[in-house]
């Protein structure tokens, strides 16, 4: 960043940054760099709870008691399983308003756009509208990304194509959209598994040593 000539109040562009490694990045991006971040990812923010998740574990097993009554109007019969994946869209969905009022704490501007890299037009929409409110975009990161381990004998086309299409094509996608001209510096978050490979990631490994070549380019 020292090397490159950012302008002050830069906007930062993040995909697959409300969580995970991305999250925690983006939020010691927000200490030392002020500026408008705009992030980006599948995750849709939940309204359902207005408390922000704790760590006590019995709060969390009320939500999932809520979650289970909730769903056993909608449905005859509810497994544990039904459960904890509601559970999980909460917990991504909590993950990403806490780093956006991180951001914000920072004393910068910061919002989460909901829409699918993969999709151009879709992912078009969401860049445009954070350009119009935000400015050109000065620093792309993508990081967005899927992994499931599973041997090519258990891999199903479709599961290979979501998982190399979510870094390969959004990396394309995101290149074709914002403005080279304004675009400072941009950084794609690759794996060792594509240089050397690993077992059972066939599609996480092509994707890598995609996303790897792409950016030996620019």
């Amino acid at each position: 960043f020292n090397q490159v000539n950012i302008p002050e109040n830069a906007h930062f562009v993040i995909t697959g940054g409300g969580n995970g490694i991305t999250s925690e990045i983006t939020k010691e991006l927000s200490r030392r760099f002020k500026g408008k971040y705009t992030i980006i990812g599948r995750t849709e923010l939940l309204d359902d709870f207005g408390v922000i998740l704790g760590d006590d574990e019995a709060s969390l097993n009320n939500i999932k008691l809520e979650i289970q009554k909730r769903l056993e109007k909608a449905n005859k019969k509810v497994t544990p399983v039904m459960v904890q994946k509601e559970f999980d869209k909460l917990v991504k969905s909590d993950s990403i308003k806490k780093l956006l009022e991180s951001i914000k704490k920072d004393g910068n501007s910061a919002e989460y756009l909901s829409c699918d890299v993969r999709n151009y037009e879709e992912l078009k929409k969401a860049l445009d509208k954070a350009v119009q409110e935000n400015g050109p975009v000065h620093v792309l990161i993508h990081g967005a990304g899927v992994e499931r381990s599973r041997l090519l004998s258990q891999k199903e086309r479709e599961e290979f194509n979501e998982i190399f299409s979510v870094k390969a094509k959004g990396l394309c996608n995101l290149y074709r959209i914002l403005d080279k001209r304004e675009l400072k510096i941009a950084f794609a978050f690759s794996s060792i598994s594509g240089r050397f490979g690993n077992e059972a990631q066939i599609d996480y490994c092509a994707a890598n040593s995609f996303i790897s070549s792409f950016m030996s380019m620019l």
